[in-house]
C-alpha cells in the first residue's frame, strides 16, 4: 500500500508538471486546452470520489493521479484519497484471494 501511494504521488506530480506543457499545443488531437478545462471541472465536482474509486479499476488506476495532477487537485487530498483507495484495493484483493 505504501508503494502504491508513493507511485500515485509521483503520478500526481508528473501530471502537475507536464500537464500544462503538453496541453498548450494548438493542433494536438488528444491534448487540447478544452480537455484540461473539463478535467478541472470534473475534479472540482468528483475529485475525492474519483481518486478512491479509480484505485479499484485496472486501467483507471494508472492514470487517475496523473489526471488529478493535470486538474490541479490539492496534493494533500490527492495523497489522502489515494491512500484510502490503496487500502481498499489491498484489502479487497486480499479478501477476494
Amino acid at each position: 500500500m505504501l508503494a502504491a501511494s508513493l507511485g500515485n504521488l509521483c503520478g500526481y506530480w508528473i501530471g502537475a508538471k507536464a500537464g500544462p506543457v503538453i496541453f498548450t499545443r494548438e493542433k494536438s488531437r488528444f491534448f487540447r486546452r478544452e480537455y484540461v478545462d473539463k478535467t478541472l471541472d470534473f475534479f472540482r465536482k468528483h475529485g475525492a470520489r474519483a481518486v478512491v474509486l479509480g484505485r479499484l479499476v485496472p486501467i483507471v488506476r494508472t492514470v487517475i493521479t496523473v489526471t488529478a495532477g493535470v486538474g490541479r487537485m490539492n496534493p494533500r487530498y490527492c495523497l489522502m484519497y489515494s491512500v484510502i483507495g490503496a487500502i481498499a484495493w489491498g484489502a479487497g484483493v486480499t479478501v477476494l484471494g
